[in-house]
């Protein structure tokens, strides 16, 4: 059975369609009785869609019962689909499930599509869900539905946009930008001075859609009943309403009771920033330094390395790539050098690939019982970036300022500190060039803002070790 975009929300719960779906279906009631704003056309798959798990030379696919009604709803959307996970769990008063479920977005056959349902449906059963429901309390069901919905690829901006208790943040991309324009506005400044909810059709982004999405995303959240904290996916294209894509809840976090001493000491690797999820804690711990597949490309080019992505070879004089192997921890750091070899392999067998990364980050994961996570950012599109490190007490990402990111939201779940920093990977002195996995880092954080600095070096390479 499937649900469409279009069906009155009041007819299904959670159970049926999932709790990312059940917002899903709210937030598209709302978008056809306000005309406000749109939300991408899909469906829903509901649990218990009579199926069988099989295989081919290509991998695991999904064989539907009906696929005559499924592969019809399908064909009716606009390509590419992404797929996404709608656990009954997910989405939660308690818990979210943030990055414990696949998403496999640019599909665009039906093919494609029960190849990608397999991945979805597959994650549901991961012993890592079952243990992080079980951390998180939750008396955990493997009832998934699956959400197929259009992807916006004619936008001009992309982002997320966090509803805080006093305050809008707007996080957003354009099209070919790789650091985002952050926003911070308080309510009180949005209603008096700016109170739009529509604009004329333009074929150009304004200054003012950043206030017409936040007040988009009050209202939504309001008539949906939302309290805490909320965020909204969005993407802005010419000459039409805003697309909102999915909508929800962030758990509650617990606020500092005593001030913490933010100093940090001179002449040691360091990292400052108030760029934090709200978290506040004071810690050491030892580092577990990887890279994400997909951010890879913003440490390799700068870096003079590019070379590894099939982009040519070093210009002459160009001595950067030489100078990396001479300076950077990461020159020699496992995960780094492993990764940065399997994007070659990716590109023709990207099942294998995300097989060996698995590999990488569950060795990495098992080094220490507890760590800090050092990164560049926790890659989304890699559940098991974030899945298979649970062994992580705090997260800092060194080329994600985010406060909307995929690590921030992840730590904000768990309990767990996390700050972003945009640095200068083409900067050999920066703290991810200058921090090996086993360095000792503290941590500290009062909410606000984040310090982390190297404590003590590493005695030996914990991979000789073990």
């Amino acid at each position: 059975m499937i649900v469409q975009h279009t069906e009155d929300p009041l007819k299904f719960t959670r159970e049926q369609v999932g709790g990312k779906g059940f917002n899903l279906l709210r937030l598209s009631k709302f978008s056809r009785e306000s005309g406000l704003f749109r939300v991408p056309p899909y469906f829903v798959i509901v649990p218990g869609t009579k199926s069988w798990h099989c295989g081919d030379g290509t991998g695991g696919y999904i064989k539907y019962e009906d696929d005559g009604e499924i592969e019809s709803a399908f064909e009716k959307l606009s390509k590419p689909v992404i797929v996404r996970s709608s656990s009954v769990d997910e989405d939660g008063e308690n818990a979210s499930f943030a990055g414990m479920f696949v998403s496999v977005p640019n599909n665009n056959t039906f093919k494609e599509f029960t190849h990608s349902a397999s991945r979805v449906y597959d994650s549901s059963f991961d012993e890592d869900v079952r243990n992080y429901a079980e951390k998180m309390g939750i008396d955990f069901s493997c009832s998934m539905a699956m959400i197929v919905q259009e992807q916006v690829m004619d936008h001009l901006r992309r982002g997320t946009i966090q509803l805080e208790e006093e305050k809008a943040i707007i996080e957003h991309f354009g099209k070919k930008e790789v650091r985002p324009d952050i926003f911070e506005i308080d309510y009180g400044f949005l209603d008096n001075e700016c109170p739009e909810r529509t604009m004329p059709p333009l074929d150009y982004i304004a200054g003012g859609h950043d206030y017409l999405l936040m007040n988009l995303a009050r209202d939504a959240k309001k008539a949906l009943g939302l309290e805490g904290v909320v965020q909204v996916e969005f993407c802005l294209s010419p000459k039409r309403l805003p697309d909102f894509v999915q909508i929800r809840k962030l758990p509650k976090i617990t606020a500092l009771t005593t001030e913490l001493n933010l100093d940090v000491p001179e002449g040691v690797p360091k990292l400052e920033s108030r760029i934090c999820n709200g978290v506040a804690g004071d810690i050491s711990l030892p580092a577990y330094v990887t890279v994400s597949p997909f951010g890879l490309t913003g440490i390799l080019v700068p870096t003079g390395q590019a070379f590894y992505l099939g982009l040519g070879a070093p210009r002459e004089g160009d001595d950067r790539a030489e100078q990396f192997e001479a300076k950077s921890k990461l020159a020699n750091n496992y995960d780094f050098v492993q990764i940065r070899k399997l994007k070659q392999v990716q590109r023709y067998d990207e099942h294998g690939a995300f097989q060996a990364y698995d590999q990488i980050w569950r060795k990495g994961n098992g080094l220490f019982k507890n760590y800090i996570l050092v990164c560049d950012r926790l890659d989304e599109s890699c559940d098991g970036m974030n899945k298979l490190t649970t062994n992580k007490r705090a997260i800092i990402t060194c080329g994600d300022e985010q406060k909307t990111s995929h690590a921030m939201t992840v730590a904000r779940e768990l309990g767990i500190m996390c700050m972003g920093v945009n640095g200068e990977f083409a900067e050999l002195d920066y703290f991810m060039h200058q921090v090996e996995t086993g360095d000792l880092i503290r941590m500290k954080s009062d909410g606000k803002k984040a310090v982390a600095y190297v404590e003590k070096r590493r005695e030996r390479d914990p991979y000789k070790t073990k």
